[in-house]
């Protein structure tokens, strides 16, 4: 029995599909304005549901109502941002970079030029007008630009969002959504508002610039640098799943019987465990879908001179995500015995983002291959992410996300001729930079005042694999040692020297001992700063309620003060209830006789 929510849910997906083909086939002429048709915005929408659905299939039951609460918040922070000062950051100066009559008219930014005058002069950081979407950006293409950039800073505030969910305090989700929203702005005026990291290749002669033409880096990859950032500063949820089993391989020796497996298999780690496998599936299919539309109404069709054939579009994201869908699926079959559809869904999305950053410039064969590696690299990143990093990203905000953008920006920039590779690794790192920086600010900040006022502060890091040096010296000393010789033997074998390695020749420590030993070193910092900030705030706590009670004391005396001085106001009559009101009749109306009265 399907729930009337997904019968629902299939039913806008069954009617938005029957109105794609009118929108596919509007939009095969020339490149179309920013949110000219209304149909595309309508399938645009589908990508942040689809997003939503997947992460519902990764959580257990449960817990899919915190992701629909979590997906409401961010649509309601997001829309209320971006309307009240978030399009001006964006696109308040969008006019220095476009010629169109709508649009024109949004013409102040704030510049940053500390540079010498052979730098160039577009380093546009943020726009200056539009607020409240009065003044310029009351136009016909100012309002549909808007309308059409909803789905986009809903997605990208929603990634985080989800993957904080179970981490923080809902106050800390509330303000962390109304920080991506900004973050997405500032960002979004650089890449696609005519700031400096699109003008590149102007001041710097850097190829075209900083190309992003499907959001792979203001949406999902700002979105997993924030979502990384919490992962960090709030460390596991509270509702983390249980380490994994070790289960036995699948070998050629299976019981057909039974279904288990013969005892000689190895061991194995499971794949992450799929709840929902109707979410999971369905959402991947919306995403593709919604994508068209995504790509239709996209900026920098508008504020670049990109070239849009819609109907190579669609053939190049079909193949990304067959491509993605297939790899992920044969990994998953090769390495546990059976295909597993939470992996197969996440490497078609993620081959999705990764093909959208530049989906018009990408042949088609690259779109292939480029979704394929993704759909490889997804699950191998997953499994870093939560077996070896520990960081209980159940939404895939790393993988999903993080991994498909970047290699699809890289890609971008392998594929083209000259110092293109250059510009996208200056816009690369930016948007990690600004994403991940203040987004740990912010979370390390109220982490440090929450566990504070709590009396017990402890900075978190990540816990990364660590050899225990006990079980080391343990087999060195085995390995050296001289073996037993049997009773019955007359000669003594000679110990053999363990072979080293080149690491123990040359007489270097390995990797991964000096990662542990600063990581160790870091914990030992946080927990001597954790000592020295204890009873700071403590001290902060206690002075806050002794203040507290002062200004309750003070609030119940100007309330007993208030109260009697309108007592005193009061009239004579209504203050003395007992006293009778004097009569108003004359002394001859009072000893006249009076009417009996009846009954």
């Amino acid at each position: 029995m399907v729930h009337r929510s997904t019968r629902a849910v299939l039913l806008a997906v069954v009617l938005l599909i029957g109105f794609a083909p009118p929108v596919l086939a509007q939009s095969t002429g020339a490149a179309p304005e920013p949110g000219g048709s209304l149909l595309a915005v309508s399938l645009a929408w589908l990508v942040p549901i689809g997003l939503g659905l997947v992460a519902c299939g990764a959580v257990p039951p449960g817990r899919v109502v915190t992701v629909i609460r979590v997906g409401w918040l961010a649509l309601g922070a997001a829309a209320i941002v971006y309307w009240a000062c978030g399009f001006a950051f964006q696109f308040g100066g969008i006019g220095f970079a476009v010629t169109q009559p709508g649009l024109a008219d949004l013409a102040r930014e704030w510049s940053w030029a500390p540079l010498d005058a052979s730098w160039g002069s577009e380093w546009g950081v943020i726009g200056l007008t539009g607020y409240l979407l009065r003044g310029p950006a009351s136009t016909p293409a100012a309002l549909a630009l808007f309308f059409s950039q909803l789905p986009w800073i809903v997605t990208a505030v929603a990634i985080p969002l989800w993957s904080m969910q179970g981490r923080a305090r809902p106050f800390v989700l509330f303000l962390s959504a109304i920080l991506f929203a900004l973050l997405y702005a500032l960002l979004g005026n650089w890449i696609w508002g005519g700031g400096w990291l699109a003008n590149l290749g102007l001041n710097l002669g850097l190829g075209r610039g900083f190309l992003d033409l499907g959001g792979a880096s203001l949406v999902h990859l700002a979105g997993a640098a924030s979502a990384l950032a919490g992962m960090l500063a709030f460390g596991t949820r509270a509702f983390a799943r249980e380490p994994a089993e070790q289960l036995p391989l699948p070998t050629l020796e299976v019981i057909e019987a039974t279904g288990q497996v013969a005892p000689q298999g190895e061991a194995y780690v499971p794949m992450p465990p799929l709840h929902l496998p109707l979410f999971a599936t369905l959402g991947a299919w919306l995403v593709l879908i919604g994508s068209m539309g995504w790509l239709i109404d996209t900026p920098a069709h508008v504020v670049g001179d990109v070239p849009a054939s819609w109907v190579e579009t669609g053939i190049s994201l079909v193949l990304a995500v067959a491509g993605g869908a297939m790899a992920a699926l044969a990994f998953s079959w090769l390495t546990t015995g059976e295909g597993n559809g939470l992996m197969t869904a996440r490497g078609a999305v993620g081959a999705l983002i990764a093909t959208s950053a530049g989906v018009t410039l990408l042949p088609q064969w690259a779109a292939l291959a480029l979704g394929a590696a993704i759909g490889m690299f997804v699950p191998l990143v997953q499994y870093v992410v939560d077996h070896l990093l520990r960081l209980d990203d159940s939404t895939s905000a790393i993988a999903m996300h993080g991994l498909p953008a970047l290699g699809g920006l890289l890609a971008l920039g392998a594929l083209d001729q000259g110092t293109q590779m250059q510009a996208q690794l200056t816009g690369t790192i930016a948007v990690l930079l600004v994403a991940f920086v203040p987004s740990w600010l912010l979370f390390a900040a109220v982490q440090g005042l929450t566990h504070g006022w709590q009396e017990g502060y402890t900075l978190r890091l990540p816990r990364l694999y660590r050899p225990r040096r006990r079980a080391l010296a343990r087999r060195r000393s085995a390995r050296h040692a001289a073996p037993i010789a049997p009773a019955s033997a007359t000669a003594v074998v000679p110990a053999q020297e363990a072979p080293q390695s080149l690491d123990e020749e040359a007489g270097r420590v390995p990797l991964r001992t000096r990662l542990g030993v600063w990581f160790e070193r870091l914990r030992s910092w946080s927990r001597g700063a954790g000592a020295w900030l204890g009873p700071l705030f403590a001290r902060s706590r206690q002075t806050g309620a002794a203040w507290f009670e002062r200004l309750r004391t003070w609030f119940r005396r100007a309330r007993v003060w208030a109260m009697a001085r309108l007592s005193s106001l009061r009239p004579a009559a209504a203050v003395d209830e007992d006293v009778e009101p004097a009569s108003s009749t004359s002394p001859e109306e009072a000893s006249a006789p009076q009417p009996e009265s009846r009954g």
